[in-house]
């Protein structure tokens, strides 16, 4: 589920085959390999889907940064193909199982790497230093939604030390009201943050009601306002954020429009473009 990312005259995909996820590297025109990273992975999808990589290479001049199913970060070099540095985000985070592995592709912010993680209890979103991978910041879990009032019935949300943080929605960065927000539809719902502190500016629930469901289409900005939407009956949403970047109102909700399930959809002229519904039999335009 990895598409490949492109930059200058060089391609990289990551991909698997046998027991290994493989990131090479090849000349846009030729298809030439140019170098080759791999290593082991024994991940296997719990509902019969592919078992390869889900994310896609994120590129800059110098790096290649690629985060596989199982939750291994790497960070190579464009020239050779060489391991700079790695975190196995398994290993070094409390990750509860998901239902189909890492799958949110990374964002860059400067000299920071920003990663849905997904870890417990408030690791949900880190950002990692570029050169070195060292953590600059943690934020989002537990802190963040623990008490709050959700859209079933007016209940609070009592958090689970075993819940799932992350979701399959890869992160945004954008400037509303001329300030910069990393938007992140966690699991639970919308959390804008700081990029640079990791610090909370709000958080929206918007999750739906079954257990076993994702959010995976990202929030889409439109000037100071953004749209949500996910399939399992929750619908979309609309929220306009205030001048000062830490409030919002909700515009509109609707549950039966729009159930945007894993492709984002586009905002053209004032109307939002996408497909709704959670299979083919219920999917439309």
């Amino acid at each position: 589920y990895s598409a490949p990312s492109v930059l200058g005259q060089r391609l990289v995909i990551h991909h698997r085959e046998g027991d290994q996820e493989i990131v090479s590297c090849r000349h846009i025109e030729t298809g030439k390999e140019i170098w080759v990273y791999a290593y082991p992975t024994a991940y296997r999808d719990p509902y019969g889907y592919n078992n390869g990589p889900r994310c896609s290479p994120v590129l800059t001049p110098d790096r290649c940064f690629t985060l596989g199913a199982e939750g291994i970060l790497a960070c190579t070099s464009m020239a050779d193909g060489k391991l700079l540095w790695k975190k196995e985000l398994q290993k070094e985070f409390t990750l509860p199982e998901s239902f189909f592995g890492v799958g949110c592709s990374p964002i860059l912010d400067a000299d920071q790497l920003i990663v849905m993680v997904g870890g417990q209890p408030n690791s949900g979103v880190v950002a990692f230093d570029v050169e070195t991978g060292d953590i600059r910041w943690q934020a989002v879990g537990k802190d963040t939604w623990d008490g709050v009032q959700t859209d079933q019935g007016g209940k609070m949300h009592k958090w689970a030390d075993d819940e799932m943080v992350v979701s399959y929605s890869s992160p945004i960065i954008a400037e509303i009201h001329g300030q910069k927000h990393l938007l992140c539809l966690m699991r639970q719902g919308l959390v804008s943050l700081n990029p640079r502190s990791g610090a909370e500016n709000f958080h929206y629930w918007f999750r739906p009601k079954v257990h076993e469901s994702v959010n995976a289409a990202r929030p889409v900005v439109i000037g100071n306002r953004i749209f949500v939407s996910a399939a399992y009956l929750t619908g979309s949403a609309l929220l306009e954020v205030d001048a000062e970047g830490k409030t919002y109102k909700e515009v509109w909700r609707d549950r039966n429009n729009m159930l945007a399930h894993w492709s984002t959809p586009i905002h053209v002229d004032g109307h939002i473009y996408g497909f709704s519904g959670r299979h083919e039999n219920e999917g439309e335009l």
